[in-house]
């Protein structure tokens, strides 16, 4: 059965066995994945987005679309963590009531009022109140459907039932594929110069995106780019595209299949396009589906020359740098980080699952401090007190955390390292920071020395069943 006749989609747990608790080398790691995956769980954690959070990201920012957070008003502060968020945002405002005897009319009345406004498609956005008083929410839509003719879809996220926010992006992912992709296939698309090729974006940065639309542009390629910093006329003709790539494939994994499962989109499966070799292989990848092989070669080889010169001035040598991303740009940016001659020293992932596993054969040093977390930056402050790091990529918000380590923090996503002009740029600003090495840490402690003494593993424990 297809992805998309199913109601709704399952945990990233569930169906691919994510991992999201590990604190240990990354041998530890090997092994723990290598067989059926044994759950994990943190006695102690911090606060850190859930699906929700990672759904809204993706929906309130396709353009012209509304989404109703279907949930107390507290629920509805989810929108602050979606910055390009836009303009059509709904709370139902479930009171105590509500939680009770259940929320439907406010519901319809948030859809009527969305609809009424003109939204191009309208999402209804689940909540931990809607799970636990058992809203039959797609009743409610159906009804307005039959009705109204307005497409409405649920996106059935709870908060609480995945400890892997990347789910959301599934949820998402679901969401969009059974209400807002056209379900018909032009003829004459499939694949050959004059098609255009879905580039599938979900956590990346704008100048992420623009810059691998350069590179497209370069080679004569059209992209359709979606969900994020798209428009529903963008993902309702994903499913007339060549093919799909993704800038992360574990992010976009499910958008991806279910466009070639439903759709017959080719989906093109390969790196990050981070570093030299990367970026050739994304870029070979997504020529091929489209016949432009020669003009690809011709372009790597005019650019080839560069990222290697950038290379051949070593500018990490005798540096150690510490990852903390998704583990499919983990990857690719470990091989940057060799090819301009510096050491990995450790890796932060948010989760790793049987898609994504083999991953981790690309890091080649089996005592690499390695820590799979959903936030946690307390785990990783007690990693990197005891590595021997002096660049840290971090993302967007906490750098100031690395800073009493006495070590620079580079954040991921505030300037664009995919590409062949991200080699250039990551180059570039590892020469201009090195001249900062010496930034005196904070005063006072952000965490104490017992704390930072301690096993950084001695919350993680084997779940119990």
């Amino acid at each position: 059965m297809a992805w998309i006749d199913e109601r709704a989609a399952l945990t990233r747990e569930r169906r691919s066995g994510a991992l999201s608790a590990f604190h240990g080398t990354l041998g530890g790691l090997k092994t723990l994945m290598s067989g059926e995956t044994r759950q994990t769980l943190r006695t102690m954690t911090q606060c850190a987005p859930d699906d929700i959070v990672y759904a809204i990201r993706v929906l309130a920012g396709i353009e012209g679309a509304a989404v109703i957070i279907h949930g107390s008003a507290g629920c509805a502060a989810s929108a602050l963590f979606a910055p390009d968020a836009s303009n059509l945002l709904y709370s139902t405002n479930l009171d105590e009531k509500d939680s009770i005897l259940g929320g439907d009319e406010k519901l319809r009345e948030a859809i009527s009022r969305a609809a009424s406004r003109g939204a191009s498609a309208v999402f209804v956005l689940g909540t931990p109140v809607t799970a636990i008083n058992n809203d039959d929410v797609n009743s409610v839509i159906s009804e307005f459907e039959d009705r109204t003719g307005v497409k409405v879809t649920y996106a059935n996220t709870d908060g609480f039932k995945s400890k892997t926010p990347v789910t959301g992006y599934d949820i998402a992912s679901h969401c969009l594929l059974r209400g807002l992709v056209e379900h018909s296939r032009s003829e004459g698309s499939q694949s050959g110069c004059g098609c255009f090729i879905n580039l599938i974006t979900m956590s990346e940065s704008p100048s992420d995106v623009l810059s691998v639309l350069g590179m497209f542009e370069d080679l004569g390629i059209s992209v359709n780019v979606l969900p994020r910093y798209s428009s529903a006329d963008s993902v309702k003709r994903a499913s007339r595209a060549a093919a799909s790539v993704a800038l992360n494939g574990g992010e976009c994994e499910y958008l991806v299949d279910g466009l070639e499962e439903s759709f017959g989109v080719r989906a093109i499966r390969t790196d990050s396009p981070i570093g030299i070799e990367a970026a050739e292989r994304f870029i070979r990848a997504a020529a091929g589906a489209l016949g432009v092989e020669q003009e690809a070669e011709r372009y790597i080889a005019e650019r080839r020359g560069e990222a290697d010169e950038a290379a051949s001035k070593t500018p990490l040598s005798g540096y150690g740098v510490f990852l903390n991303m998704d583990l499919e740009p983990a990857a690719s940016f470990a091989a940057l980080v060799s090819e301009l001659g510096g050491k990995v020293t450790g890796v932060a992932v948010p989760y790793v699952d049987e898609f994504n596993k083999r991953l981790l054969d690309k890091f080649h040093d089996n005592a690499t401090p390695f820590i799979v977390a959903n936030g946690q930056p307390f785990e990783i402050a007690n990693a990197l007190s005891k590595t021997k790091s002096d660049f840290c990529v971090v993302p967007r918000g906490i750098a100031a955390s690395v800073l009493p380590f006495g070590i620079v923090p580079i954040e991921w996503g505030h300037e664009s390292f995919f590409g062949w002009d991200g080699i250039l740029a990551f180059s570039s600003l590892i020469s201009r920071l090195k001249n900062s090495r010496g930034i005196k840490p904070f005063r006072g402690e952000i965490y104490k020395k017992t704390w930072l003494s301690k096993s950084g593993n001695w919350h993680v424990k084997t779940e119990v069943r």
